[in-house]
């Protein structure tokens, strides 16, 4: 289940998702996936979920030698059907916002 804490901490069972914002230079957001320690701290980093410009959605770039089990597996694949969902709508919204003048 994932869990707001607030705007930039997205609390998983075993995983934190930080939103580190747009990406320098770019036009989309960066977020890294992170341990969930005892004391709800962030533990170790297992990966970043970033635009990928060839699917043209946000995909999951997990760490090299990390593994991963069921809920953390389902929680990460949640948090990217939201981010892909928002981004849709966002992409959405701007085109209807914008005006066209002719001539």
């Amino acid at each position: 289940m994932l869990t707001p804490i607030n705007p930039n901490y997205i609390y998983g069972t075993w995983i934190i998702f930080v939103d580190r914002g747009i990406i320098p230079g770019g036009k989309t957001k960066l977020t890294e996936v992170w341990t969930r320690q005892g004391d709800d701290s962030a533990g170790i980093k297992l990966g970043t979920i970033k635009w990928f410009g060839r699917f043209r959605k946000y995909s999951w770039f997990p760490e090299p030698g990390t593994v991963y089990e069921e809920v953390c597996n389902q929680e990460i694949t949640n948090f990217l059907r939201l981010s892909n969902i928002k981004h849709k709508e966002a992409k959405k919204c701007e085109r209807l916002n914008t005006v066209t003048v002719t001539a």
